[in-house]
């Protein structure tokens, strides 16, 4: 019969701490979500839009409309 028991080990404790800490260090930088193109994170202070409900790098949105090979400058 395996262990079920509630307690986890202290090999799960250890992990858990690690994820934590390392949460703990990140910087907290307000999110809109991931991008619908990259899956990158879209923060607040990058340049975005919003195609069908859903935030967009302007880049990504760029690329997508009018790849670069043909984009004119």
């Amino acid at each position: 019969m395996p262990n079920t028991s509630p307690i986890p080990s202290s090999d799960t404790r250890r992990a858990v701490a690690a994820v934590r800490a390392v949460r703990a260090r990140r910087p907290r930088t307000r999110t809109l979500g991931v991008c619908a193109h990259c899956h990158e994170p879209v923060a607040f202070d990058d340049q975005y839009v919003r195609l069908h409900r859903r935030a967009w790098h302007l880049q990504c949105a760029l690329d997508v409309a009018e790849p670069r090979a043909v984009r004119t400058v």
